[in-house]
């Protein structure tokens, strides 16, 4: 079977006088690149390139509550009776537009697709979250909580080196002009990824449970005690794990067949200590005493210099606070997920928009001024304020970028309705 494809499809509007040719309304639009766009008249072929002003998009996080209930409500048919349907809708019709106009970004992370993967919505949920970053997506936690360890550590021991990684390794791209065709591709990892998530769930909620009843249990609490408890937890964990993981990997050279080798290839916390002892220069050190070394450091006041770290810990002692003062259990497992999502991402946002729960952690001392960043944090409880922020930066933007806005995209662009994919129906339908 023969297809034949017309090149011309790739050519969009809006049209406008060919500079070679000079035909009216042939020149489109063939492709929007980073920092620039390429024109191509669709009679006589004339290619030409342009370059496009920088851009300087706020980064806003929205969590998956945000994800999930905008979704809900914005879906057409929808029967959903919630008594901030309006504002969800509002908020997407806001953000939406904002993300269109090239002036924010809502950048998806590893954390939005394993919450969603789990919920029989799991296309439509996917279908928002990638709507509003439009592809752009967070590193995965886990490798910027390595980054900020390890460059931490290595400041710690006088060398150069920066704990903070810069906006374009965190989030690459964002900052580029969007193209309009977004390509997503499906690994159809689903089932998989689904049946993991449920056993670590059902592992995780066990040791909440005992370690709340501990909080419980304190009698005269003391916030800074906790926090420094939760800060200095990283050594045992990580000297210990790696220690297990060196005795493992003898037994494997010694011809041991009964050890899993799962357990020690992709670890997280393995691969941090063995970055931080090829960071230590004196090689005349054996690995117990490059172990030391790094215990001193993970037992040192340096180590709350560690960004998401720091905001973690402020905010479990927030918990636990909560938890002393007589709260009956903890909320939701979700809020670990919660705490690791804000803590690592914080830093290099302009704004979140998260739960209550997490919110008030947040504006509560001593965590608030402890915190170090000034990310503008909303919820539902400052869902009016989070509106005039969105408004706020819309009423930034000049006429000149609108214009090119219009003259890139089109004048219908701006426009447009939430669009569920006809994949997503068909699927929902079956």
């Amino acid at each position: 079977m023969d297809f034949n494809i017309d090149p011309r499809i790739f050519i969009s509007k809006p049209y406008i006088k060919c500079p070679k040719c000079e035909e009216n309304n042939t020149y489109g639009v063939l492709s929007i690149h980073g920092h620039s766009y390429t024109r191509r008249c669709n009679m006589c072929w004339h290619t030409e390139s342009y370059a496009l002003p920088k851009l300087s998009k706020k980064i806003i996080y929205l969590d998956q509550f945000m994800i999930s209930n905008m979704m809900k409500n914005v879906t057409p048919n929808n029967t959903n009776s919630d008594p901030n349907g309006e504002f969800y809708k509002t908020a997407f019709d806001k953000l939406s537009y904002l993300t269109k106009l090239q002036v924010i970004i809502c950048p998806d992370s590893y954390m939005h697709y394993q919450e969603s993967v789990v919920s029989s919505n799991y296309e439509y949920l996917k279908n928002m979250y990638k709507t509003l970053s439009n592809g752009i997506r967070f590193e995965h936690m886990d490798t910027i909580a390595r980054f900020h360890l390890v460059s931490g550590f290595k400041k710690w021991l006088n060398m150069e080196d920066v704990i903070i990684l810069s906006r374009d390794n965190v989030c690459n791209g964002y900052n580029d002009w969007q193209d309009r065709l977004r390509i997503d591709i499906n690994m159809n990892m689903e089932i998989r990824d689904r049946e993991y998530l449920a056993k670590s769930k059902n592992s995780l909620d066990s040791v909440l449970t005992g370690l709340f009843k501990y909080w419980q249990s304190i009698n005269l609490f003391n916030f800074d005690e906790i926090y420094k408890k939760e800060m200095f937890s990283l050594s045992d964990l990580y000297i210990n794990k790696y220690l297990d993981f060196f005795n493992k990997s003898l037994r494997m050279m010694a011809g041991d067949n009964n050890i899993n080798i799962d357990e020690i290839i992709g670890n997280e916390q393995i691969t941090i200590v063995t970055e931080m002892m090829d960071a230590i220069n004196e090689d005349e050190l054996d690995v117990v005493k490059k172990l030391m070394k790094i215990k001193e450091y993970l037992l040192c006041k340096d180590i709350a210099a560690i960004p998401h770290h720091r905001i973690a810990c402020l905010m479990w002692a927030g918990i636990a606070r909560k938890a002393a003062a007589g709260q009956k259990k903890m909320q939701n497992v979700s809020i670990v997920n919660d705490i690791k999502v804000i803590s690592t991402y914080l830093p290099y946002c302009d704004s979140m928009f998260i739960d209550n729960e997490c919110a008030k952690l947040l504006s509560d001392e001593p965590v608030n001024s402890r915190i170090g960043f000034d990310t503008k944090v909303f919820s539902l409880s400052s869902k009016n304020n989070f509106l005039s922020y969105l408004d706020d930066i819309k009423e930034e933007v000049t006429q000149e970028h609108l214009d090119l806005v219009v003259e890139l995209y089109g004048d219908t662009w701006l426009k447009g309705e939430y669009y569920i994919p006809e994949e997503i129906t068909t699927k929902a339908n079956q």
